[in-house]
């Protein structure tokens, strides 16, 4: 479970800086 928020927590990061 938290590794998978971590995930998230790393795409979105990836999506607002390719946006």
């Amino acid at each position: 479970g938290l590794l998978k928020m971590i995930e998230r927590e790393r795409l979105g990061e990836a999506v607002d800086r390719l946006s």
